[in-house]
């Protein structure tokens, strides 16, 4: 009689572990929330610098979007401070309007080519629908595939036999082109962050798949490029799941 409750609760265990309810995925991101309450806040590193733009900047320089040139001197600015890696948060869709609008773009597009440690990032457009929102013509579509494709992974970073379990996209979303060709190799990588159902952002997704090929998040290529990429294991010892997302690590009190 043991042996056949034993074996019930294994394959109730087994169904629970394949079926996975929606149930258990709720209690799951819950427990992983708690987490966070309970352990605390951990001191951070210092490495990582955050450099935001709060009411006192926007008093003293004026309302946001702020003029192209002056997202120039900024940069300018975080570079001579020593920053090795410079990651903006920041998407460049459309030229600046204006007579003098060719001017101030390529005032940032200098700064961009002067400085090799300036990244610059992408969208994923991930379902149809969001191909139609983005009112993207074909031939555009085209042209930031072009752009984007020198930033995907050589094929021996990432086993071919994943790429049916990896998020696909349908679709990009660049920067203008003019910000996007970059000398200096790979400084491209993606903004995309997927939220749970309940809206919280519980993880990030560090690989998308696009046209066969494996494209890195914006803080993976930044790693691969601050550790010299010399290390093809490097992207296999990431505890990512299935689809490529990596649980976050918050420093505070979590997602909460």
């Amino acid at each position: 009689k043991s042996h056949l409750v034993s074996g019930a609760l294994t394959l109730v265990g087994l169904l629970l572990a394949i079926l996975h309810p929606p149930f258990f995925e709720i209690v799951e991101r819950k427990l992983y929330d708690i987490h966070f309450a309970l352990r605390g806040s951990i001191p951070t590193t210092g490495r990582v610098i955050l450099v935001t733009v709060d009411e006192k900047s926007l008093q003293t320089i004026g309302r946001w979007p702020w003029p192209r040139d002056t997202m120039a001197n900024l940069f300018e600015v975080i570079a001579s401070q020593g920053a090795t890696l410079i990651l903006p948060d920041i998407f460049f869709a459309e030229p600046t309007g204006g007579p003098s609008g060719p001017w101030i773009d390529q005032a940032l597009a200098d700064t961009l080519y002067r400085y090799s440690n300036i990244f610059m990032g992408h969208f994923f457009l991930l379902t149809p629908e969001e191909v139609q929102e983005s009112a993207l013509t074909e031939e555009r579509l085209e042209e930031n595939f072009r752009n984007v494709s020198p930033s995907a992974l050589s094929s021996p970073w990432v086993d071919r036999k994943s790429l049916p379990r990896i998020r696909q996209a349908v679709g990009i979303q660049d920067t203008l082109a003019l910000f996007s060709n970059l000398p200096g190799g790979k400084r491209h990588g993606f903004f995309n962050f997927v939220p749970d159902p309940d809206g919280t952002i519980r993880s990030q997704p560090l690989l998308i798949a696009f046209r066969e090929k494996f494209f890195p998040s914006l803080t993976l290529q930044a790693a691969l490029s601050l550790l010299g990429a010399s290390d093809p294991g490097f992207i296999q010892e990431i505890p990512t799941d299935s689809k490529g997302d990596l649980l976050v690590n918050y420093r505070g009190l979590g997602p909460l």
